[in-house]
C-alpha cells in the first residue's frame, strides 16, 4: 500500500514535471468509499484545493446521483451529475405530482436533486455555498440528458450577493404592496362617500316627510 501511494504521488510530481500533463487514474470500487477516498487523498495528501477539484458523474444510476452530490458537496469542491434511471423514494407522492403536472418523474427527481445542493446548511462545513444550473445535450445522444452543474462559491460572498438582491426585491414588492393598498382605501372611501351622501339624501327626504305629516296632525287637533 505504501509503495502504491508513493507511486499515486510520484505520478502527480510527474504531471507537473511534463508541462501540465495529465492522465486518467482508473479505481475500480464502491463510489461511497472510492469517492470519499480520492477526494480525502487530492485536498488532505496532495494538498490540492478544493477550488480546482470538480467531480463529475455520467449517468450515475438511480440514488447514486443524490450520493456524488453529497458527497462531492460535503468536500466543498465542484460537482457535475447527468443523473439516470432516477426513482422516487417518497413512496410514489412525487411520481403522483409528476403525472398532474405532465412531466417526467425524472424530470422532477431532477429537480428536486438540485434543490438539495441549494439548501440553506450545504456546504456551510467547507465555508462554501453552491450555485446551482441545470442544462440539457441533445436528446438525440441520450434521453437522460439533463446536467446538474454545482459551483462552489465562497459562502459569505454569496450570502452578500443575495442579500443584496433580496433587498432589492423587498423593496419593490413593498412598493407595490403600498400602492394596491393605497389604491383600495380610495376605492373603499370613495365608496362610503356616495353611500354617505345617499344617506343623507335620504334622511332628509324622511325627515321632511315626517315633518309635514305631524303638522297636519297637530292642525287638525286645533
Amino acid at each position: 500500500d505504501d509503495d502504491d501511494d508513493d507511486d499515486d504521488n510520484d505520478n502527480h510530481d510527474d504531471n507537473h514535471d511534463d508541462g501540465g500533463k495529465k492522465k486518467l487514474v482508473y479505481r475500480h470500487e464502491c463510489l461511497r468509499t472510492g469517492l470519499r477516498d480520492e477526494l480525502h487523498q487530492a485536498i488532505n495528501v496532495k494538498k490540492i484545493s478544493s477550488k480546482k477539484i470538480l467531480v463529475v458523474a455520467c449517468h450515475a444510476c438511480q440514488h447514486l446521483s443524490d450520493e456524488t452530490l453529497e458527497i462531492a458537496c460535503n468536500y466543498g469542491v465542484h460537482v457535475a451529475v447527468m443523473p439516470c434511471c432516477q426513482k422516487d423514494l417518497s413512496g410514489g407522492s412525487f411520481k403522483e405530482f409528476s403525472k398532474k403536472m405532465k412531466m417526467s418523474v425524472g424530470t422532477l427527481m431532477d429537480v428536486l436533486a438540485a434543490g438539495k445542493v441549494m439548501s440553506w446548511t450545504n456546504g456551510r462545513n467547507k465555508g462554501v455555498k453552491y450555485q446551482v444550473k441545470m442544462k440539457t445535450i441533445d436528446e438525440k445522444i441520450t434521453p437522460q440528458n439533463r446536467i446538474i452543474l454545482c459551483k462552489a462559491k465562497n459562502r459569505a460572498d454569496m450570502n452578500q450577493k443575495e442579500k443584496e438582491t433580496i433587498r432589492k426585491a423587498h423593496e419593490k414588492l413593498s412598493k407595490a404592496y403600498h400602492r394596491a393598498h393605497s389604491n383600495t382605501s380610495k376605492q373603499v372611501g370613495h365608496y362610503y362617500d356616495k353611500v354617505n351622501s345617499k344617506v343623507c339624501v335620504k334622511s332628509l327626504g324622511v325627515g321632511l316627510l315626517t315633518g309635514i305629516v305631524a303638522s297636519m296632525v297637530l292642525s287638525k287637533r286645533k
